[in-house]
C-alpha cells in the first residue's frame, strides 16, 4: 500500500485498508480546474475535503478501538505473569535448603604410651647400694611378718619397666617362689626394692636371696638379701610366792 511502511502493512485490518483506500481515490478522482467550472470544482473540492476528514476520523476511531482491545489482552497476561515470577520466587526461597555449617571436630587428647620392652642392644645391670630396713643380723620372732627395703642402682643401659621383676632364689627359707613387680627406674637411676619376709618357726639364722630379672626371664645385677637370727621370745620362770 502506497504511504506505508512494511511494519504497518502487516499489522493493518482489513476495515483500516478500506478506509485508506477510499482516501486515496479520493484523491486521484480530482477533475481538472476550467474557468467555467470553478464554482464545481470547488463544491467538488469540499465534497473531497468532508470525505477525507469523515476518513479520517473513521480510521482514528478504529485505531483507537484497535489500541483498546490491545491493551485489554496486554493487560491481563501482565498481571498473570507478574503474579507467576511472584509465586515461583516465594516457593523457591521457601524451599531453599539451608546452609551445612562445617563440623568442628574437638581437639583429642594424645596419649603417649611408653612400650615395656627395652630398646635393643641395651644392656641390663644393678648393683646394691645399701639396706634400708632390717640389716644384717637383726633379730626376729618365728612366725613374724617383716619388711626389707635395700637401695639399688640401676648401673645398666636399658630402662626398668613393668614387666622388670625381682625373683627368690630357691631355697628362700624367708619367701615363697612367686615373683614381685620390680620398681621402675630408667637407666643410670637409683631405685628401692621391697619385699615381705616370713620368719620361720625355727630358731637360728636365716638367709633369703633376691635378685632381678628382665622380660625375657634373664636374672641380671648383683644378688640381695636378707640376714636374720630367728629368736624365741623369752620367757620368765614363774616365782612362787612364799608360805606364811
Amino acid at each position: 500500500m502506497p504511504g506505508l511502511s512494511k511494519r504497518e502493512d502487516a499489522h493493518e485490518t482489513p476495515h483500516k485498508r478500506t478506509f485508506r483506500n477510499q482516501i486515496h481515490s479520493a484523491l486521484l478522482e480530482r477533475p481538472p480546474r476550467t474557468s467555467a467550472g470553478s464554482e464545481a470544482a470547488a463544491a467538488a473540492g469540499d465534497q473531497r475535503q468532508d470525505k477525507l476528514d469523515r476518513a479520517s476520523v473513521r480510521l482514528g476511531q478504529a485505531r483507537g478501538r484497535g489500541y483498546n482491545r490491545l491493551m485489554r489482552r496486554l493487560i491481563p497476561a501482565t498481571f498473570l505473569l507478574s503474579w507467576s515470577l511472584a509465586a515461583c520466587s516465594s516457593q523457591q526461597q521457601a524451599t531453599a535448603t539451608p546452609p551445612v555449617m562445617p563440623e568442628v571436630s574437638s581437639p583429642q587428647a594424645v596419649v603417649t604410651t611408653h612400650a615395656s620392652t627395652p630398646p635393643a642392644n641395651c644392656v641390663d645391670d644393678a648393683a646394691f647400694v645399701a639396706d634400708l630396713t632390717l640389716p644384717d643380723g637383726s633379730t626376729a620372732a618365728p612366725g613374724e611378718e617383716l619388711a626389707k627395703q635395700w637401695s639399688v642402682q640401676n648401673t645398666g643401659s636399658c630402662d626398668w619397666g613393668p614387666d622388670y621383676r625381682l625373683v627368690p632364689i630357691l631355697p628362700n627359707p624367708l619367701a615363697d617362689s612367686n615373683p614381685i613387680a620390680l620398681y621402675p627406674a630408667r637407666a643410670g637411676t637409683q631405685a628401692t626394692w621391697q619385699v615381705t619376709v616370713q620368719v620361720p618357726e625355727s630358731s637360728g639364722e636365716v638367709i633369703g636371696r633376691w635378685q632381678a630379672q628382665n622380660p625375657d626371664g634373664v636374672a641380671f645385677g648383683q644378688e640381695v638379701y636378707v640376714v636374720l637370727n630367728v629368736t624365741p621370745p623369752t620367757t620368765l620362770p614363774a616365782t612362787s610366792s612364799p608360805t606364811p
